[in-house]
């Protein structure tokens, strides 16, 4: 990392940690991940970090649970399912049914509305 990271990184190694990186620090700004958090499969570990430190560089950590929330945000975002990946039937019914599980779900967590409602009529016009 760039020495202008190296405090940022060591101020959220407890915060890492819980969220459950395994990181240690080998001196001069390098780092070694012996292990990342559960449930990111095929999600690269050292770019999931750079992409938190990046965040939390460029938004800033004045509160703690503001930065929680913004390190929980990179890491759902680098573990969404990529566009035009294929998933069967099961896979999802079990995202629409977690989806409602949750408290606000026409809203992605960023705020950005992931639900509309539309009259049959504007659906028409949107094939013809």
């Amino acid at each position: 990392l760039p020495p202008s990271d190296v405090p940022l990184v060591e101020s959220i190694m407890d915060d890492l940690t819980s969220l459950g990186f395994d990181i240690s620090s080998l001196g001069g700004g390098n780092y070694s991940i012996q292990g990342a958090p559960a449930g990111f499969d095929g999600v690269e570990p050292r770019q999931l970090l750079v992409d938190i430190i990046d965040d939390l560089r460029q938004k800033g950590q004045d509160l703690e649970e503001g930065m929680h929330h913004r390190m929980a945000m990179t890491m759902a975002r680098n573990s969404a399912i990529p566009i035009g990946n294929v998933l069967t039937e099961q896979e999802m019914e079990s995202l629409v049914d977690e989806l409602f599980q949750q408290e606000q779900p026409s809203y992605a967590p960023d705020g950005r509305r992931i639900i509309a409602i539309c009259p049959h009529e504007m659906l028409e016009k949107l094939f013809k």
